[in-house]
């Protein structure tokens, strides 16, 4: 282990984060990455100089939650989390129950990918996952990871269309032809 030089004087700059300048050992706490340099005055008119580089990694942090979706059957849907932090990982989250979870970690399976990237693609959506949560998990170099806010993919079903009658003669319609008629919802 390295013994603190303890005669002479010493002299630490920059001072920002620093719990002092003029003492020897000093702690240091930066708020961003930070070159210190000492000079060490051994009282006979050397001078000494070293630097030393603190690399300050950042927590990570959900900079935009994933919002709401709704989308037709059989469609794409996608969610995207904003995230900042030191090396940031993603892991995209299910819950069949709501917002309210319980979660669990997706994979890169049909119809999902992009588990682990900020934009989960849902491709194809069924109506069974209607009303399913999704949210998003970051880690990073500096825990604790943070979770997004859960967002709700809302699946409307298809329009069904029926086109009557299902057989007949052609010709113009009115005229020795077959008036053909779509029913059905928001047709």
């Amino acid at each position: 282990a390295l013994t603190p030089v303890p005669t002479g004087t010493f002299l630490w700059t920059p001072a920002a984060g620093l719990s002092s300048t003029t003492s020897n050992p000093v702690a240091a706490s930066p708020m961003v990455t930070t070159t210190y340099t000492v000079n060490h005055d051994n009282g006979a008119g050397c001078v000494r100089q070293a630097n030393i580089t603190i690399t300050v990694n950042n927590r990570p942090a959900i900079t935009a939650q994933p919002t709401n979706t709704t989308v037709c059957d059989g469609s794409i849907a996608t969610f995207t989390v904003g995230g900042s932090g030191t090396a940031i990982t993603y892991q995209w989250e299910l819950s069949t129950t709501g917002t309210g979870g319980p979660w669990a970690a997706l994979t890169n399976v049909a119809p999902y990918s992009g588990v682990t990237t900020n934009t989960l693609t849902v491709n194809p959506v069924t109506l069974a996952m209607n009303s399913y949560a999704y949210r998003c998990v970051i880690s990073g170099t500096c825990p604790p990871s943070v979770s997004s806010n859960g967002a709700v993919l809302n699946v409307k079903p298809l329009p069904v269309v029926t086109v009557t009658p299902t057989s007949g003669c052609g010709g113009v319609a009115g005229s020795f032809g077959t008036l053909l008629t779509a029913s059905g919802a928001n047709t």
